[in-house]
């Protein structure tokens, strides 16, 4: 029975590690398996990551036009003042007497760039009907995000020079600025 033990022991040995081995390379393969799907994924989602910048990029770069014209529209912080003095300008420049009152900027000191804000005033005007259509036309069409409101026309008797009907008009204006 020694040569049998003797025998049976190796052959036991070779089937347990026959067996042992691929039990252990499946489980090894099953693991690096899992570590290359997860890699995988996560390259995936930088890739979709990537894509998605180079599409705002895209978008970024076709809207630069469209944004600097937007930015036209808006009043900025210096440019306040020189609204004021182009709607005292038309005023001149269609005959009508303008007095500007009531103007209210919000403030825009501690907001962040970009942030939208308003510039209210109160425009009263007097002259002949046909400058008060005029200088009205031409403030409402302003390259600028202009708004008018509570306007206001009213007859005010006769002019001394040329005995034609005197108008006044007054409106609130309301201009958008950006910070």
């Amino acid at each position: 029975m020694s040569k049998t033990k003797t025998i049976l022991i190796p052959i036991a040995l070779a089937t347990l590690i026959a067996i042992i081995i691929p039990v252990m390379l499946f489980f090894f393969i099953h693991n690096k398996k899992n570590s290359i799907d997860e890699i995988t994924v996560k390259i995936q989602e930088e890739q979709g990551k990537t894509l998605h910048v180079q599409k705002m990029l895209s978008v970024i770069a076709q809207t630069k036009q469209f944004r600097e014209t937007l930015s036209q529209y808006l009043l900025s912080d210096n440019t306040v003042v020189d609204f004021i003095e182009t709607v005292e300008s038309v005023g001149k420049e269609t005959g009508v007497a303008v007095t500007i009152s009531g103007l209210v900027a919000d403030d825009s000191t501690n907001v962040p760039v970009g942030t939208i804000n308003k510039v209210k005033a109160r425009i009263d005007g007097k002259g002949k009907w046909v400058d008060i259509l005029k200088f009205a036309t031409l403030i409402e069409s302003m390259p600028y995000k202009v708004s008018l409101s509570n306007i206001s026309l009213r007859q005010d008797g006769m002019t001394e020079k040329s005995k034609t009907p005197s108008w006044n008009i007054s409106f609130q204006i309301e201009i958008l600025k950006i910070k």
